[in-house]
This record gives C-alpha cells, sequence and structure tokens, in this order.
C-alpha cells in the first residue's frame, strides 16, 4: 500500500468515526433514548405478529419480515455506535499513527 493509498484509507476511517460519534451521540439524549425505546417495542410487535404466521398470508409474512429486519437494523446502528466508535479509534491509532524511530 502506497503513501497516498493510506492516507486515503485513513480519511475514509475519520469519515466513518465521525458518523459512528455522531449517532452515539443521538442514543445519549432524550430523543434518541425514546427512539430506542420505541424501536424496541415495534420489534416485539413484528415478532408478535409473526408468530401468528399460520393465519398469514405470503405477502404478509414477507412484509412483516422486512419491517422486522429494518427495525433490527436500525436498533443495531444505534446501539452498537459507540462501540464501532472505539473500534474505528483503535483502527486509527494502530495502523495510521506515524512511526518516528
Amino acid at each position: 500500500m502506497d503513501k497516498t493509498e493510506k492516507l486515503e484509507d485513513k480519511k475514509e476511517e475519520e469519515k466513518k468515526l465521525k458518523k459512528y460519534k455522531n449517532i452515539a451521540s443521538l442514543s445519549r439524549h432524550d430523543g434518541g433514548k425514546e427512539l430506542v425505546s420505541l424501536l424496541t417495542k415495534d420489534i416485539i410487535t413484528s415478532i408478535d405478529s409473526l408468530s401468528h404466521y399460520r393465519v398469514l398470508t405470503h405477502p404478509e409474512i414477507v412484509a412483516q419480515c422486512a419491517r422486522l429486519t429494518e427495525r433490527l437494523d436500525l436498533y443495531r446502528l444505534i446501539t452498537s455506535a459507540k462501540k464501532n466508535a472505539e473500534i474505528v479509534e483503535g483502527i486509527l491509532k494502530t495502523e495510521y499513527t506515524e512511526e518516528t524511530d
């Protein structure tokens, strides 16, 4: 990997870090906490709906699965943002620090 590619990779990692920190800050505020709470309730509702799969049509099952997947992805994004930011910070520290001899 040449110096230009390494610099571009570092910039990408810094963008990821900023994104994760912004999302993590959302989860610390009242609105973010309320969003996580509502997502949790919505996920439970979707699972409950899927538990009645015998009376649902195939399109209804597909729609419920899509809804559940969407909610779970958003929930995971918000709740794991802090951990992801820590991982990216570690990468930046270990992979992109200037070695001084």
